[in-house]
């Protein structure tokens, strides 16, 4: 086997360095001290022979990797929210590759000078990140590609090939210290950038701007693997996940943000997961109603338009069970949202149609009784009549009946009673209600919302353990 052709005092004195001059950051990154015994889940003994261990370490290197491209592609899209086209060119050209190793080369040999610059005792408290660092840019120097630049396409599909079918749940803990490690050295890297070197732009005047949103988003990302608060493994959120059937094909860095997202509080519905989960069905037609139907993992489920109530506001919907257990639908599973006029973005949730049918009965109650009072006062009234005869023009009154105003206002509220009971019964009927749906079962119901206050709206489910799942109804025309 050719070794790497490298200078070990160089790969030495490039990480001492580094590690000495990087900032402060609650991420902790492994070091030689923890190499490699602490990536195998305490599965293992320290020792490098162990096959557990070997097979720890090259999925660390390879992790690594992945979690600095992740950053990588993150620091991309910050840079596109400003101008088209202008991202890692703020950057140094070597950047694209600091610990993304060649095509022709691979991890085992890195792993070598690993072992061999992390079994010194000077070196225990070096970052094995800074090592991998220095290493890479070295084999990049001796390679047939050594002006290339890493595209960002390549980065990408590196990203997304890497998915839950490719993790080994004995080597999980080693992908999740190593694509932790790669991510924060990254934003590590480019806060200090943000330091010391002015930033080209399409527009100078802009540079205080983007460098303020910038420095607030590393700030955001560079500790994101930090302790989480939740106090259990993030390791453990990660093998649950990747453990169900239909994960399977979700890159595992999209994994690892959803259940950090997760454990510190925050929302993490979407994360770009819905693609791996569903796919649109063809839209089709039935009595006028356009209906619009997605398969997704487990299930399917649909929306149709126009509403079949405008007030209260009902969609009709219906989900199938496609897996080959029960689960459970409800009302409170779904919601809609919609864009103003000034573009933003509203949501609300759907009504629980107990309360809805209450209100409408309520409702009714007091058109009932504005229309009973309305009658009984009229009924109740004396009436005056004028006589015409032979002792001239007679004015007289004439009182109405005993019973005569009660039998009015019940006459008069019976059909607002009657309507809004028919109303509210029929609301709870066609209901969606709590249903358990046995494999291959379905159901068919309304849910009923808060109006939209915009011609085109989304109709979104959720279901456990699955990503918020939406179609787009309304006027399309």
């Amino acid at each position: 086997m050719r070794r790497l052709p490298i200078c070990l005092l160089f790969v030495a004195s490039f990480a001492t360095a580094a590690n000495a001059q990087s900032a402060q950051s609650s991420y902790s990154f492994l070091t030689c001290r923890q190499y490699p015994h602490e990536l195998a889940s305490g599965q293992v003994g320290p020792s490098p022979v162990n096959t557990h261990v070997m097979a720890a370490k090259l999925t660390y290197l390879e992790a690594i990797q992945q979690g600095y491209e992740v950053a990588l592609d993150k620091f991309d899209g910050f840079a596109r929210e400003f101008e088209p086209g202008w991202g890692t060119a703020q950057l140094p050209p070597a950047w694209t590759r600091f610990v993304v190793l060649p095509k022709a080369d691979k991890w085992e040999r890195v792993s070598e000078v690993v072992d061999w610059f992390c079994q010194k005792e000077e070196n225990a408290n070096v970052r094995v990140v800074e090592a991998v660092r220095a290493i890479v840019e070295n084999t990049w120097k001796s390679s047939a590609d050594s002006q290339s630049v890493v595209t960002t396409d390549e980065r990408v599909d590196r990203i997304v090939r890497r998915s839950c079918r490719t993790l080994e749940q004995s080597t999980s803990n080693a992908f999740v210290q190593g694509f932790g490690d790669g991510n924060a050295y990254f934003w590590m890297l480019v806060r200090e950038q943000l330091s010391k070197t002015p930033l080209a732009g399409p527009d100078p005047a802009d540079e205080e701007r983007y460098k303020q949103v910038l420095a607030a988003r590393v700030a955001l990302h560079r500790d994101m693997f930090s302790p989480l608060s939740a106090g259990r493994p993030l390791t453990d959120d990660l093998n649950v996940f990747c453990g169900q059937p239909f994960n399977q094909e979700v890159p595992v860095s999209l994994v690892i943000a959803a259940v950090v997202m997760r454990a510190k509080g925050m929302d993490a519905a979407q994360m770009g997961l819905e693609a791996f989960y569903c796919k649109h069905l063809p839209t089709y037609w039935h009595q006028g109603r356009e209906i619009k139907a997605r398969a997704c993992a487990g299930f399917t489920f649909v929306g149709s338009t126009p509403p079949i109530l405008d007030k209260p506001f009902g969609l009709i919907v219906s989900v199938r069970n496609d897996s080959e257990k029960p689960f459970e639908v409800d009302w409170n599973q779904w919601s809609l949202s919609w864009a103003d006029k000034k573009g933003q973005l509203h949501s609300k949730g759907a009504l629980d149609p107990e309360k809805v049918a209450k209100s409408i009965r309520r409702r009714s109650m007091i058109a009932a009784a504005l229309a009973g009072f309305g009658a009984g006062l009229n009924a109740g009234m004396p009436r005056t009549a004028t006589v015409y005869g032979p002792q001239g023009i007679q004015t007289v009154t004439v009182n109405p009946p005993p019973g005569a105003a009660s039998a009015a206002t019940r006459q008069a509220a019976e059909p607002y009673v009657q309507a809004g009971t028919t109303m509210s019964d029929t609301i709870i009927e066609v209901s969606l209600m709590r249903t358990t749906l046995m494999p291959r079962q379905y159901v068919v119901a309304v849910v009923f919302f808060e109006k939209p206050k915009a011609p085109t709206y989304t109709l979104s489910f959720t279901m456990a353990d699955h990503p918020k799942v939406s179609i787009k109804l309304g006027d399309q025309h």
